[in-house]
Formats: structure tokens, sequence, C-alpha cells
């Protein structure tokens, strides 16, 4: 990869198709098995992550980084519609709370990865970051039950 190419890889290969596929996910995930929707965006952007770690095709790579910014945002918003149907209304506002401070805490814990960086390499990173959540994907699909729409 280019040094003068890095700047695309996050802002318009990542953000870019995650703000003009918000929309469309949004009216998606009121039409379809929410739990479904978001194991098999987690398995998809997982699967672009580990990719993105394998190859040496840079075309290849900003592909999967666009699959990233799709598919992520896939994950995230029918999980707000499905705390509405897995908790009463006496515990949602708590559940929002840790369900968006996850995110924070993801984001912590991701710093972590340049101590694996540091004596891995990057690629090792994306490929154990895009396993574990290939399996964390797989594991939604096969044991979370489907709530009834509230």
């Amino acid at each position: 990869l280019l040094i003068r190419d890095y700047k695309y890889l996050d802002g318009v290969t990542v953000l870019l198709p995650n703000v003009l596929f918000e929309l469309f996910i949004g009216k998606l995930s009121d039409n379809v098995n929410r739990v479904l929707l978001i194991g098999i965006a987690c398995i998809v952007y997982s699967g672009s992550t580990f990719i993105a770690g394998a190859v040496d095709n840079y075309q290849v790579f900003v592909a999967m980084r666009i699959m990233l910014g799709l598919f992520s945002v896939a994950a995230f918003t029918p999980c707000v519609s499905l705390i509405r149907d897995y908790f009463p209304p006496n515990l949602r506002s708590r559940a929002v709370a840790i369900f968006l401070s996850s995110d924070f805490i993801g984001c912590s814990i991701s710093a972590l990865t340049i101590l694996a960086i540091e004596k891995y390499g990057w690629r090792m990173d994306y490929e154990a970051v895009g396993a574990f959540g290939v399996v964390a994907g797989l594991a939604m699909l096969f044991f979370c039950e489907v709530p009834e729409r509230g």
C-alpha cells in the first residue's frame, strides 16, 4: 500500500458507504428478520476484514474496506430495534446505554491491537479480528432467538 493512499482507507472507503447505506438498512430492518440480518452482516464485514488482511492487491483491499463500510451499518441499525423487542420499557434506557457504550469499549479494546500489530503485523491483526467476527456472526445465527415484534 502506498502512503499517499492511506487517507482514503477510512474516510471515503468505510464511512461514505456506511452513511449512504444507513437509510436502506433502516428500511430493510423493518421488513426482514433482524437477527438474521445482523448475523449475515457480521459475517460479511468480518469476512471482508479477514480478506483485507490476506490480499496483496490494493484494489481488492479497497473493495473489502467498502464492504466493511456497507455491512457494518447493517449490524448497528437493527440492534436498536431489537432492544425494544428484548427489553421491557423500564429497562430499555439502560439497555440502549450499554449497547451504545459497547462501541466505545470496542474502540478502546481495538487500540490494544497495536500490541499485536507490533508483534505479528497488521495483516495478522486483520485476519484474527475478521475470523473472530465470522465466528460471532455464525453464533448469532445459530443461537439467538428471534423475538416477537413489539
